[in-house]
């Protein structure tokens, strides 16, 4: 699972690291810090997704865990079916969705993360954060500093 710098990081939910390029954060932990970015924002755009198409997704929900984590699944699975025959919901408009979370994107590029680390509990996002390097990916080169 990943989250924002509002969760504790741990070794079933992968955070940013705190800090800044420059400022305590190496090029390869500000890699991570974009990747991982990217992925919460894959996630949440899917998730918007299928709150557009199933409604119930989007109210509060009073159910037991087990059966809310099982109308997700049963909504993700007719969902795709829904894609497989190429239903793709015409009424779903994804331009709100498609732009970039810059709440947390400085205009330099870098990601600026508050220092939340709680405690030592990101070795499984330290070794995520090593993979990435490993495989020579970085951060795309921001337009705005040519």
């Amino acid at each position: 699972m990943v989250g924002d710098a509002a969760y504790e990081c741990t070794d079933w939910c992968l955070t940013p690291y705190p800090g800044r390029l420059g400022k305590g954060l190496t090029i390869e932990k500000d890699n991570y810090n974009f990747y991982q970015s990217q992925m919460r924002i894959n996630i949440e755009r899917t998730f918007g997704m299928l709150v557009k198409r199933f409604g119930i997704l989007g109210r509060a929900q009073t159910s037991p865990l087990d059966h809310v984590s099982l109308a997700v699944a049963v909504c993700i699975k007719v969902h795709n079916e829904c894609i497989k025959d190429s239903d793709f919901a015409d009424d779903f408009d994804d331009s709100a969705m498609n732009t970039m979370d810059d709440h947390d994107q400085e205009e330099d590029g870098n990601t600026e993360v508050e220092n939340t680390d709680h405690h030592d509990a990101g070795s499984r996002r330290d070794e995520v954060c090593n993979d990435i390097a490993a495989a020579g990916l970085s951060r795309p080169k921001n337009p705005k500093n040519k």
